[in-house]
């Protein structure tokens, strides 16, 4: 199996950002020297293509990072949509300056393809929905091709974010070996690749038998034919990493399964020498040095550009895990029953007090009444509530050794009562903890899949606030989640011929639930029905959460 899935998608956008400190390579000193000079190079003509899919909040962004491209060239941005109705084709009439198609296509390869076919470029790239351009990243790539005519791919440096365009880690780009792609995956990302038109001249395209790996099989094709490539380390592009990614998915896994077998990559030693080849490579590189990004970047619904700032490293594992657990602390959350966010920086400033305090009380104390290790155990304690499992343990193991040099001098009998109370004690609290942890994770799970439903559901807490309104119920209401939260819901009952009859509280359905359509209506006991819903109980008790399953109106 690949380390890491190559990176195919179904749509993404990329922002600006600052190159992140490290070394200048000899293309941006040929650049500031260019500029100095006031040298003009000669235009180059980019086409762009974009494949498009039910993905117009996202899509917005994208052409909007490749409308806001300035410098000396000229770009044609040619969008294939694959029939997303009616929000794209309206979108799509007050574009200027891209080219729109919606018609049916056989996939995103086919309706890249397409693109290929008609594009007017010296240079073509294609960049997904959910991807976007760095401010001034074609005029890079232009200036770099005008300079460097023997070169037919280029590849650049990404930054992948998760969907608030927050940075989770900085991709070097390092020029891909045959053996690495054939065996292993292609370790640089389309949205930072460009090839010049003469590649397709040839007529190597995409082969659209593959759903998911055919940039890998086509760039391998192109290397094997001939065409030089070489890498530009700046970052081009950034990379969202929102978890349905096509280069993300199991099906990626059994395709490069599937060629890997075609083509004879079959054997584990040459595989492991290429993945250690891969990796010496990008050490090499600098890729796995810690960077700051700061990065521009467009937000659905929100424009312009915002601005981005944190520290990253050039792993790909965390990264994905971050996404995915940002994602599902974002959308397992309720309102009015947040689970606490834990901070490591918070524990260890507190273990740091909490060791300086004890040690500080055993220095007054005389005789065998040791203090400190009671000080520690109780610290343990609050922080089996309050801090990350991990940095829990890693805790108790220091509070261990600090409580055994604040004992050496005590009696020993002293010693191992002490010593025993605090493993026993630490042993409980992490225990408590853990599971402490698992319910959390169970609550965020259940809230995720409440949100993913396709049936509009709105849950309530016993008083009738709302704390939580998922994604079907915001679109049925035509409204954001942020609208409905921490507001009453007031329910009347509806008479059999429709019309709206007494109001009940949601306190009152303790004893029995009502069986019939309710009348649902927001902080007022008059006006508008907000819609008609059947209702259900989950849980008892104080924390009792009423749900209701909307109907049309």
């Amino acid at each position: 199996m690949p380390e890491e899935p190559s990176h195919v998608k179904g749509g993404v956008r990329q922002d600006s950002l600052d190159t992140p400190a490290e070394s200048v390579d000899d293309f941006t000193l040929r650049e500031d020297a260019s500029r100095k000079s006031g040298g003009a190079c000669e235009k180059v003509r980019i086409s762009i293509i974009t494949p498009s899919y039910k993905q117009v909040p996202y899509l917005k962004c994208c052409a909007a990072s490749v409308r806001d491209q300035v410098g000396d060239f000229q770009v044609e941005h040619l969008i294939h949509d694959g029939g997303s109705g009616a929000e794209f084709d309206q979108w799509a009439l007050a574009q200027q300056g891209a080219v729109c198609v919606s018609a049916p296509d056989g996939g995103m390869y086919e309706a890249i393809n397409s693109g290929f076919h008609k594009a007017s470029g010296e240079v073509i790239a294609w960049l997904n929905c959910d991807e976007q351009y760095l401010p001034g990243t074609l005029d890079r790539v232009a200036r770099y091709f005008s300079q460097h005519p023997e070169i037919d791919i280029l590849f650049g440096d990404v930054v992948l974010v998760d969907d608030e365009m927050m940075p989770l880690a900085y991709r070097r780009a390092v020029m891909p070996s045959l053996g690495h792609i054939r065996f292993s995956h292609l370790s640089t990302f389309s949205a930072a690749t460009f090839v010049r038109r003469r590649a397709l001249d040839t007529g190597h395209f995409l082969q659209t038998r593959w759903k998911t790996i055919a940039d890998a099989v086509w760039i391998e094709e192109l290397l094997v034919a001939g065409f030089r490539g070489a890498t530009l380390h700046q970052p081009l592009a950034i990379f969202c990493m929102l978890g349905s990614n096509l280069g993300q998915s199991a099906l990626l896994f059994r395709e490069r399964q599937q060629w890997e077998w075609e083509s004879g990559a079959t054997n584990k030693w040459l595989k492991r020498w290429y993945i250690l080849e891969y990796r010496l490579a990008r050490m090499l590189a600098g890729a796995y040095f810690l960077r700051k990004v700061c990065l521009s970047a467009y937000i659905v619904e929100n424009q312009p550009r915002v601005a981005r700032e944190r520290w990253v490293s050039g792993q790909w594992r965390p990264a994905r895990n971050r996404a995915a657990s940002d994602r599902l602390e974002r959308d397992g959350a309720f309102g009015g029953l947040d689970i606490r966010v834990r901070q490591s920086r918070l524990t260890w400033g507190h273990a740091l007090l909490a060791i300086t305090i004890a040690g500080y009380v055993d220095s007054l104390v005389k005789g065998d009444a040791i203090k400190g290790p009671t000080i520690l155990l109780v610290s343990l304690v609050y922080l089996s509530y309050r801090s990350k499992l991990l940095d829990l343990i890693l805790v108790a193991v220091i509070y261990f050794f600090t409580s055994w040099y604040l004992l050496t001098e005590k009696p020993a009998d002293v010693m191992i009562v002490r010593l025993t109370s605090l493993v026993i004690g630490s042993s409980m609290a992490i225990f408590w903890s853990a599971n402490l942890r698992r319910l959390e994770e169970w609550i965020r799970c259940s809230g995720a899949l409440v949100r993913r439903m396709k049936e509009p559901i709105i849950l309530t807490d016993r008083d009738g606030s709302v704390i939580l309104a998922n994604h079907a119920a915001c679109e049925f209401l035509q409204g954001k989640e942020q609208q409905f939260l921490k507001r009453r819901l007031l329910i009347k009952r509806l008479a059999d011929d429709g019309t709206i009859g007494e109001p009940l509280m949601i306190y009152e359905m303790e004893g029995e639930l009502p069986s019939d359509v309710l009348g649902l209506v927001l902080d007022a006991a008059t006006g508008p029905m907000l819609a008609k819903a059947s209702v259900f109980l989950l849980g008892r008790g104080k924390r009792r959460i009423y749900g209701f399953s909307l109907e049309e109106r």
